[in-house]
């Protein structure tokens, strides 16, 4: 009777831990940052610390709304407004995401961060999204 239970008990136990490493793993597979996106948000965080907007927002804004900007005669306009008062905003939000795994799509192509409550920042979440194998802020 003392070998059948404790038979029973090493097989729950190695059932948990295969679970539980199972589910680790799971989550680890589940959304890890592409290397190409981790490299943007470093790159970022290094011209946000530099002050360098214009080049920042060169490279972080979508080809396309970027391009809709200089069409209009607008682009000046926004890096000055973006200096002004959202640099500050993103530079914090961008410290938070090493720490944290995106949310990645089927295609690998937008990553979505959930960010802390305490920061405080002006959405939930910020998302990111993969245009000719370039990553690129979406929000």
């Amino acid at each position: 009777m003392l070998s059948r239970l404790a038979f029973m008990i090493s097989v729950a136990c190695l059932l948990t831990l295969s679970i539980g490493q199972s589910a680790a793993a799971q989550e680890t597979k589940k959304s890890p940052a592409p290397a190409e996106l981790k490299a943007l948000i470093a790159e970022a965080t290094k011209l946000l610390n530099e002050k360098d907007h214009e080049k920042l927002l060169e490279r972080i804004v979508e080809p396309e709304l970027k391009a809709k900007f200089k069409e209009e005669k607008m682009w000046e306009d926004v890096v000055k407004r973006f200096g002004e008062g959202h640099a500050e905003k993103l530079q914090k939000i961008l410290k938070t995401l090493p720490e944290t795994e995106p949310k990645l799509n089927e295609e690998k192509s937008q990553a979505v961060y959930d960010l802390p409550k305490d920061l405080e920042a002006p959405r939930s979440m910020i998302t990111f999204v993969k245009i000719k194998d370039v990553w690129y802020l979406q929000n």
